[in-house]
C-alpha cells in the first residue's frame, strides 16, 4: 500500500543532439565545426550531451589545434561522444582524442604521419629552413597532445614518425585512442545537423 509516499518519476531519455562532420581540417571548417556546437550547445530545452559522426583525412595542424581545445572546453554537462565510421586520419585525430567519450566503427581505422608541408616549388635555403621548422614544431605539438591522451608501444610511435601507421579499431581501444568498437546510429525522429554547411 502507497502510505502517502511519493512514487518515482520515470526519468526523461537523454536529448541527445546529432551532428555529422566529414571533411578535410582547414580554418572556414573549423570555424562551422564551432559554430554548430555552438548551436547545439545553446539549444532549448538543453542537451544532455552531443553524438558526432567525425570523419576526417587530416588538414591544417593549427586548425585541428583549435577544435581540439574548443571540444576540451565544451560544457560538461553536454558530453561530446565522437564516432569514427571509417577514417580519422593525421591532425584530425587531435580532435578525435578530445572527446570525452570515444567510439570506432568496426573495420574503420585510424592513421598517423609525419607532418607535411604543401607548398609550391622554388624554394630557397632559408625557406627550406624555415619549412623544416615548421614541421618539427607540428610534429613536437601532435605528440605532446596524443601522448597525454593515448598509450601506444614505442615501436608504433617510430613507425608513425618515420612513415605511416595505420590502427584498427581493435589497436584503439587497446590504446586508448577509443573507448569501444560501436555503430552510429540517430534514433527514428531525431533531426540531424550537417556541420558542414554554412553558419547560419
Amino acid at each position: 500500500m502507497n502510505q502517502g509516499l511519493p512514487i518515482p518519476a520515470t526519468p526523461p531519455p537523454p536529448d541527445i543532439g546529432y551532428g555529422t562532420f566529414s571533411e578535410e581540417i582547414s580554418e572556414n571548417a573549423a570555424s562551422r565545426f564551432i559554430h554548430w556546437l555552438d548551436l547545439l550547445c545553446n539549444d532549448k530545452p538543453r542537451h544532455n550531451g552531443v553524438h558526432l559522426l567525425f570523419n576526417s583525412s587530416g588538414g591544417m595542424i593549427v586548425d585541428a589545434i583549435n577544435m581540439h581545445n574548443y571540444v576540451k572546453g565544451y560544457p560538461a554537462d553536454i558530453p561530446i561522444t565522437m564516432f569514427n565510421t571509417g577514417g580519422v586520419q593525421s591532425a584530425a585525430v587531435l580532435v578525435f582524442v578530445s572527446a570525452q567519450k570515444r567510439v570506432v566503427s568496426p573495420h574503420a581505422k585510424f592513421m598517423l604521419h609525419p607532418a607535411v608541408w604543401k607548398a609550391p616549388g622554388g624554394l630557397n635555403t632559408e625557406q627550406l629552413r624555415i619549412v623544416s621548422r615548421s614541421l618539427a614544431k607540428g610534429d613536437k605539438d601532435i605528440d605532446d597532445i596524443l601522448k597525454s591522451r593515448i598509450k601506444m608501444p614505442d615501436t608504433k610511435w617510430k613507425q608513425a614518425h618515420r612513415h605511416q601507421l595505420e590502427i584498427s579499431a581493435k589497436e584503439a581501444v587497446d590504446f586508448g585512442l577509443a573507448d569501444e568498437v560501436g555503430d552510429w546510429s540517430v534514433p527514428e525522429g531525431k533531426m540531424l545537423f550537417s556541420f558542414m554547411l554554412p553558419a547560419k
